[in-house]
């Protein structure tokens, strides 16, 4: 997956990768410099079978239609599925409409008891033949899993090793801001929960890659130092999307 900045229409108080406390800097990242990692990174790859373009809500990204062509007509003998998640609360504009459906990308909407919008949408996208499935979460329950706030820390005879072998993120690679994290979640951990950072955790785009490299960072499941800042989906399932704003009335 690659983030196109943590923007969001919604402020969900269980958000795993905390999109409601982003910092400014990371509510929206350049075109050039997405297309810069995606340069530097993909090329290293002979296939991938779905790429996601994930936010905070891509929807909000005012480049997305030249960032879903981009993707197709460079590198669409590499990106197998192209794949837009979308929170369900907004109506792409014209041209994105048109990049769906000529590069033939699913919109993949999250099934979210509070939207409004999710029949307008999917008829929408039905009138432009435009491909679109549910998302149902890790486990297609329709609930989410309680990964931990801002300031949890794991017990201390907690094996972290189980916990992320059993984690149904362990695989959820992502592109954020020049950083490759194991899950969605990793990358704003550096900063929201002060992670301390240790070799072997991310990969950094900026930095001399190799396929060697990569391919061991892709290939092994191995813990990270904010693993132990997260439940993973090992927490207590809990109903999604419940908003900041409600609760504090």
């Amino acid at each position: 997956a690659i983030i196109v900045g943590q923007a969001c229409s919604l402020k969900c108080k269980d958000c795993a990768n905390f999109a409601p406390y982003a910092k400014l800097e990371n509510m929206r990242y350049s075109l050039e410099s997405i297309k810069q990692e995606m340069d530097v990174l993909l090329p290293y790859f002979e296939e991938i079978d779905t790429f996601h373009i994930q936010g905070g809500e891509p929807f909000l990204y005012s480049e997305l239609a030249d960032l879903i062509y981009y993707c197709k007509v460079k590198y669409g003998k590499i990106l197998k599925k192209i794949q837009i998640a979308t929170n369900g609360t907004i109506i792409p504009n014209e041209a994105v409409l048109n990049a769906l459906a000529q590069t033939g990308a699913i919109v993949r909407i999250s099934d979210y008891p509070i939207t409004t919008k999710v029949n307008e949408l999917i008829e929408t996208l039905k009138k432009n033949n435009i491909s679109y499935k549910y998302y149902k979460f890790a486990g297609n329950t329709s609930e989410w899993s309680d990964c931990g706030k801002l300031d949890y820390v794991a017990p201390e005879n907690e094996d972290t090793r189980i916990k992320v072998q059993k984690c149904m993120f362990n695989t959820c690679l992502t592109i954020e801001n020049g950083v490759v994290g194991r899950c969605a979640r990793s990358i704003p951990a550096i900063s929201l929960q002060n992670i301390d950072v240790k070799d072997g955790d991310y990969l950094f785009i900026d930095e001399k890659l190799s396929f060697e490299k990569v391919a061991k960072y892709f290939m092994f499941i191995n813990p990270m130092t904010c693993c132990q800042h997260c439940k993973g989906t090992l927490g207590e399932k809990i109903q999604p999307a419940i908003q900041l704003v409600r609760e504090q009335k």
